[in-house]
């Protein structure tokens, strides 16, 4: 190999090794991107959730609040009738 070959070569492999360098720092930047938008949406995600058992706690109790006031109008009508 010539002196101008050699030269040559070295710096070909000087630019595909700055163009390597320069896909990991874009792949670094889009896994930060990715790793940030991901926190993001997990606490979306996790305040939902927390929202709907809130939500379906709040129905269960309406249900058996709304039970016992049908049963207690059931059983006044019952008595009511009665008579």
């Amino acid at each position: 190999m010539t002196e101008n070959e050699q030269k040559y070569f070295e710096a070909m492999l000087k630019e595909q090794f700055i163009n390597v360098q320069e896909k990991i720092n874009a792949l670094k930047q889009d896994t930060q991107d990715i790793l940030v938008q991901t926190t993001i949406t997990n606490g979306r995600v996790t305040k939902l959730e927390n929202w709907r058992a809130e939500s379906r706690g709040y129905w269960k109790a309406a249900s058996v609040i709304g039970a016992a006031i049908g049963s207690l109008i059931g059983f006044a009508l019952t008595l009511w009738f009665k008579e």
